[in-house]
């Protein structure tokens, strides 16, 4: 199967599922009613041939059942990476204006931890900006400081200007460095 047919279609896309919020109970069982449609189909449809007079031969049900199981079974990871794909477009549009937030907050005088979750408050509603929202509640229930979820969530979700963006408030951390230039200079790049 490696040599034909390329990793992405029949590997589980791990951080695809973590980026659009999708549990690996559900993508299998998609998987499997998907690869359990193909399996019925075919044969069903031969029935029904035959019932208007149209016989195949029980090899030709028999492949075609295997074939649309299998083409079923993996149509899932492809749907999965082409919604990955978008969700990760729309998270750097998003992340972009988040940032410009975050230095805004930073110019105003805030913390980095207060700038990020009140940049993150600000666009309530939006699915990125709840994502991060969780993930500085939970780092201030943690006790550890933002920028380390901005790395989990980077590695997680296969985000790497996540990674930019915690860098860069890790150093904002050690004064005097103008941090509201560095945000503005690092806008993230589309994928």
């Amino acid at each position: 199967v490696r040599r034909w047919i390329p990793a992405a279609v029949w590997m589980t896309q791990v951080k695809e599922l973590a980026l659009l919020r999708r549990s690996d109970a559900s993508f299998y069982g998609e998987k499997l009613t998907l690869a359990g449609i193909g399996l019925v189909a075919p044969p069903l449809l031969s029935t029904l041939f035959s019932l208007f007079g149209l016989r195949f031969p029980v090899a030709v049900p028999l492949v075609a059942s295997l074939l649309a199981a299998v083409a079923l079974f993996l149509l899932p990871n492809l749907d999965i990476r082409g919604k990955a794909k978008a969700a990760r477009v729309e998270f750097n549009h998003v992340l972009t204006g988040f940032i410009d937030l975050v230095a805004l907050e930073r110019r105003a005088g805030s913390g980095p931890r207060q700038a990020l979750e009140n940049a993150a408050r600000v666009g309530r509603g939006q699915w990125v900006f709840d994502r991060l929202a969780e993930g500085f509640t939970q780092s201030s229930v943690d006790g550890r400081p933002p920028w380390h979820v901005l790395r989990a969530m980077s590695e997680c979700l296969g985000v790497p200007e996540l990674s930019v963006l915690a860098t860069i408030l890790a150093f904002s951390c050690q004064p005097p460095l103008p941090v509201y230039h560095h945000l503005r200079g690092h806008p993230p790049r589309p994928p």
